[in-house]
Parts: structure tokens; C-alpha cells; sequence
């Protein structure tokens, strides 16, 4: 018997799975509070290429 604990394997498990996730995305994009306003749409439009996460900070100001 290998001595690999229950809690060892769930560790590796969720280390994988944080790789994979992170490989998703060529890139990461920040930004204020666009939502609701007409600049919304072109500007998700001009930086989603399906491999690109968009991030709202919410009001910066």
C-alpha cells in the first residue's frame, strides 16, 4: 500500500485544476463602470476574442 492520504490526492486535485483555469484566458481585462452605458457593448465587442476575461472594478471614482 502507497502511504498517499485522502487529503493529499484532494490537494493535487485541486492544484491541476487551478492550471487549467488559469490557461483559459490569454489575457485579463479591467475596467470601471461601463455597465448600463453605451460604450458597453463596442468596447466588449473590440476586446472579446473568447480567450479574454473582462473584470469590472465598479465605480472608481
Amino acid at each position: 500500500m502507497n502511504n498517499i492520504r485522502k487529503k493529499d490526492i484532494i490537494h493535487i486535485e485541486h492544484k491541476e485544476y487551478r492550471k487549467e483555469f488559469a490557461k483559459k484566458f490569454d489575457r485579463i481585462v479591467y475596467f470601471g463602470d461601463l455597465h448600463g452605458t453605451p460604450y458597453f457593448k463596442p468596447f466588449i465587442e473590440k476586446y472579446d476574442n473568447g480567450r479574454t476575461m473582462f473584470v469590472s472594478m465598479g465605480d472608481l471614482f
